[in-house]
This record gives C-alpha cells, sequence and structure tokens, in this order.
C-alpha cells in the first residue's frame, strides 16, 4: 500500500520516487530475513529427522541427529559445508548408506567408536578420508544402541573434501 502511494505521489510529481529508490530497499529486507532466521535456526541443538538430507550451497552449518530410527540419506555441498554429528543416532538396520557429493565444500561426518565405517567413491582433485579408530562393542544383550553399524559412504569429492571421523 505504501508503495502504492509513493507511486501515485510520484505521477502527480510531489514526491521524486522511482524504481531506482526500490532495489536498494529490497535487499536490505533480504538481509534482514536472512539474520533473521539465521538468528532463529542457530538454538536448534538437534535434528529429530529419520533421514539426513542437507544441502550446503555457498554455506553451511552443524547438524546433530539425535534420531533414534535413522536410515541414511543424502548430503550435498556445493562450495559450502557441513558437520554432521551421528553420536546420539540410532540406525534403523545395521547398516547405514549415506550418499555424499562434495563440489569445491567439505563434508565432515562424526559418528559413534562402534560404528565400523566403508568408504567408497571418487575423489577428483579432492579427498575423501576415513579417520576412524573403530571398537567392537562386547555387548551379547542385543542392545541396539550399542551394537555394531556399518556406516556405508557413497561419495563423490571434485575438488572438496569428505571426512569421516569418531
Amino acid at each position: 500500500m505504501i508503495l502504492g502511494i509513493l507511486c501515485l505521489l510520484n505521477n502527480f510529481e510531489i514526491v521524486d520516487f522511482g524504481m531506482n529508490l526500490i532495489w536498494p530497499f529490497v535487499i536490505i529486507l533480504i538481509g534482514f530475513s536472512i539474520l533473521r532466521h539465521g538468528i532463529a535456526d542457530s538454538g536448534r541443538s538437534s535434528i529429530e529427522s529419520d533421514r539426513i538430507d542437507i544441502s550446503a550451497i555457498l554455506g553451511g552449518g552443524d547438524f546433530k541427529y539425535s534420531s533414534r530410527k535413522l536410515n541414511g540419506g543424502k548430503v550435498f555441498a556445493f562450495m559450502g559445508g557441513a558437520k554432521i554429528d551421528l553420536r546420539e543416532a540410532v540406525p534403523l538396520e545395521d547398516s547405514m548408506v549415506v550418499d555424499v557429493f562434495a563440489l569445491m565444500g567439505g563434508v565432515e561426518i562424526i559418528i559413534p567408536e562402534n560404528w565400523h565405517v566403508t568408504m567408497h567413491g571418487v575423489p577428483v582433485l579432492g579427498g575423501m578420508e576415513n579417520k576412524t579408530a573403530f571398537r567392537r562393542s562386547d555387548d551379547t544383550t542385543g542392545n541396539r544402541e550399542s551394537a555394531t553399524v556399518n556406516f556405508i559412504v557413497k561419495g563423490t569429492a571434485i575438488m572438496g573434501g569428505i571426512e569421516v571421523k569418531n
């Protein structure tokens, strides 16, 4: 409504108002919106989703999953990065597959010590590293939270990096 009034006053030549004054105002509003959403979302402690679905494009963040039925997922990083903490998550099955694509970006995945990691993929001018120290669980009670999990990373790193550690 205010924009309409300003355009009407411009047509009657009461106020000098042109479209060249609108664009800086719109850009400022978009910036405030990004800041407001960034500050509001930063207080989130953990993600309860059962599937990992992360896209980091020209940015990134820290993601902590605490699902009791985690079922793998996909991670995409283009000139951005993602740090994914799975130490509090419990997989739905004995094996979990995560597809990772990093193009001039990086993905770091932190897992519990009793998970066994298998990495498949193609690094092109980039790297894929498994920095885990596997510790086999001695629990024979059938407790799913302490059982050994096969964590499979299928990845492509083009001028970027994929790292799994515990």
